[in-house]
């Protein structure tokens, strides 16, 4: 299912790759090597490592676009966080979770379809000061609720109110067998 899932996704990114780089200059960076199936006029350029200064690329770009996998049901994948902490605008398609972390439209923009993701870009890459003050309300976001310190103090939330939960339970059941062979002894 994971590789049908990457196939299908694949060719969705073509396929609004292709869309956009006939009416738009659209940059794909890419670790791959066969990049046959793009159009022309998409520029392939080299791929760029988290160290090697991608966060200016997701700065820069007037649109990043995600396309997130058909296999992934629910979350958001990493490099929205990584695009919008960098202070890039984040065009994506539709997750539920994405409604949940971010407000829609101030924050974020999402689409359902590929006519809707033509349209969007039309209309961000003409209105420049909404687009660049959605990417920095997301860059405040991202930056005050969802860095990986605040992920881990949250796991650690988690994992403690699981913990004290466990403990009360434990403690209730010891309650109980106490009371049980009290009342026999009596």
């Amino acid at each position: 299912a994971a590789v049908l899932s990457r196939m299908i996704a694949h060719r969705e990114r073509v396929r609004a790759l292709n869309m956009l780089s006939q009416k738009h200059d659209v940059r794909f960076y890419t670790f791959d090597k066969d990049t046959s199936e793009l159009s022309d006029k998409v520029k392939v350029c080299p791929g760029i490592k988290h160290d090697g200064g991608i966060s200016c690329v997701y700065r820069d770009a007037k649109i990043n676009l995600n396309i997130t996998l058909h296999c992934i049901d629910t979350g958001a994948c990493q490099r929205i966080f990584d695009v919008m902490a960098a202070g890039g605008f984040m065009l994506s398609n539709y997750q539920k979770e994405l409604e949940e972390l971010f407000v829609v439209g101030k924050e974020i923009v999402l689409y359902h379809n590929e006519e809707e993701l033509l349209e969007l870009v039309d209309y961000y890459l003409i209105h420049e000061e909404e687009r660049k003050a959605i990417a920095q309300n997301g860059q405040r976001r991202v930056l005050a609720y969802h860095t990986l310190h605040n992920r881990f103090q949250r796991i650690i939330e988690i994992v403690s109110e699981q913990e004290k939960t466990r403990k009360e339970s434990y403690l209730e059941i010891q309650r109980k067998e106490l009371h049980k062979k009290a009342n026999i002894a009596l």
